[in-house]
Order: structure tokens, then sequence, then C-alpha cells
């Protein structure tokens, strides 16, 4: 598939948008209907597809961000990224363009469901056989990401959901903004800019290392144990003082965390997959959820 933008309004450095709102065309063949969610960097929403007539989700930058030709680099690798991945377990992107009042704009297929997060909003934590059936997947992607040298960089509860079909429940990985090539090439973080999520960074990206498969490894372990836990492994009272105590001490072991008593397999998998070292963590995704589910069977 070859993506390119279609129409490009930018003044000298910047591209000047306007607000989104239901009803507006965005290219040449998308209408808004709703708006579907918000993060730091973009919105999505909710769009017809005229030509194909179907409902799409359309991603566009936040309109008070600014935008130079670096930003708009970095959102047109993100679209043509994941247009390469054709996986169960990654969202599908249909189209990329640069509209010329919104600037630009990828059209993904559109998901009905809840992700982890509103799952761990509502019960608070879950059982380790259901993060398993959370993680299983997103593992299997992860895994074929990083074999194509492509790490994630941004793995977190918020970019996985599930939607339920008719044979049977299917996880996605989502948000791939801030995704980058393992061979640091084509990286478009400015040099010593930390990129991702405090509580879900590893170690070596936090003192300034580029972020590898592993990296994507531990943040799918820091995942798992706030869904088992109800706790991070590394706590503090904002961002700054997170990621100082993963700069400078090991991960807490689930019972330290939570004043309960978990398997010793369990605790020796958190271990591993949390340790500091990069070189002793799993050696993949698949490796992580492989030695949860071992644990099952055990006391959880």
């Amino acid at each position: 598939m070859a993506l390119g933008p279609r129409t490009v309004s930018r003044s000298r450095g910047e591209h000047m948008r306007v607000m989104p709102e239901v009803g507006a065309p965005i290219g040449e063949r998308y209408t808004l209907v709703g708006p579907l969610g918000e993060g730091g960097l973009g919105t999505v929403w909710e769009a017809e597809d005229a030509a194909l007539r179907r409902r799409v989700a359309i991603k566009l930058a936040r309109a008070d961000t600014p935008l130079n030709a670096e930003h708009l680099a970095r959102i047109e690798r993100e679209a043509q990224l994941v247009a390469q991945m054709d996986h169960a377990n990654i969202v599908r992107v249909y189209d990329y363009g640069v509209d010329a009042g919104y600037g630009p704009f990828i059209a993904m297929e559109l998901l009905r469901g809840h992700s982890l997060e509103d799952e761990l909003e509502i019960h608070g934590t879950i059982r380790l056989k259901e993060i398993v059936a959370w993680l299983g997947p997103v593992a299997d992607a992860l895994d074929v990401l990083h074999a194509r040298g492509v790490v994630h960089r941004d793995v977190k509860p918020p970019n996985m959901m599930r939607i339920e079909k008719r044979g049977g429940a299917v996880v996605k990985l989502l948000d791939f903004g801030i995704a980058a090539f393992l061979d640091g090439h084509e990286r478009l973080t400015s040099q010593g800019c930390i990129v991702g999520t405090p509580e879900y960074m590893a170690p070596e990206v936090v003192e300034g290392a580029l972020a590898t498969a592993q990296s994507d490894v531990y943040a799918l372990a820091v995942v798992a144990y706030e869904a088992l836990s109800g706790a991070l492994p590394h706590d503090g009272g904002s961002p700054m003082e997170i990621l100082r105590a993963k700069a400078t001490r090991p991960a807490h072991a689930l019972s330290e965390s939570t004043g309960r008593m978990f398997s010793l397999p369990l605790e020796e998998a958190f271990a591993r997959a949390l340790a500091r070292d990069p070189r002793r963590r799993c050696r993949s995704a698949g490796e992580l959820v492989d030695l949860l589910r071992g644990c099952i069977r055990g006391r959880p």
C-alpha cells in the first residue's frame, strides 16, 4: 500500500490547523462523526469513509500542539510503520494524509471494545490467568515488531484493547506514535530527550540509552505487575521521583508492594523481567508471558 500526503498547507516552520468538529471533512473522503479519545499527542475520532462506505478511526495531531517538519515526519512514519505490520494483534492502518485545515491524519480500523486501563479502573486488579489472556496477544505483536527491527517504546494499559468478536476476544496493541527502529536509524527523537511513560520506562532508557526489545519486555512486565498487585514496582509521588527510583534501586518485590504473599516462582519471574540489567531479562515478550503462564497453577 502506497502512503503519502495529499494536501499540505503549512506556514514557514509550522502547520496551521483548526479545531476538529463533528461533520468536518478530512482529506478527500472522510467526515468526522464524533470523538473517541484523547492523548498527550493526539486525538482519535470516529469517521465515515465515503469511498468505501465504512466507519474508521481517524487520528489527528492535537490542534494546540506545534507541528514542524519533524513532527510531520514522525506522524507519517508512524502510519507507514504500522501499515507494514500485517498482524492480527496490531491495529491496522488504512490511509495517511495531510489535511489543509486539520493537519496530518491517520485512518485506522475502528475498534469497539475496552482497554486494559479500563479493566483495571473497574476491577483494580485481575487474576494471573486473565493477565496472561491480555498480555499473550500483546507479546505476540511485540515479538513480531522486534523481529522486524522496531521497538514500541510506549507499552502500557491504555495501549492494549480487547475487542469482542464472534470467534472470541481479540487483543490489539495500539499507538505507535513514538515507535523507533532498533538500530537507531530514523529515530526522530532529539538527542538526550527521554520519551515514553515514566511508570513503564525501563531503567536503561531513564539513564539515556536507546530503547531496545528488552525495554519493551520491561514495560510489559510492569503492566503485568500492576494488573496483578494494583501497585507499581517503583513508587514515587511524581513522575520525576519514579524516574529517580528506577535509576537508583531495584524493583519492589510483589509482597513488598502489597503486604501479601506470592509464590516464589512468580516473584522470581518478576525479578528477572524487571531486572535493571537488560541482559538479565527475558529474551522476548513471549518468554515473559510463558513464565507467567507457568505460575498460574501456583498461588498468584
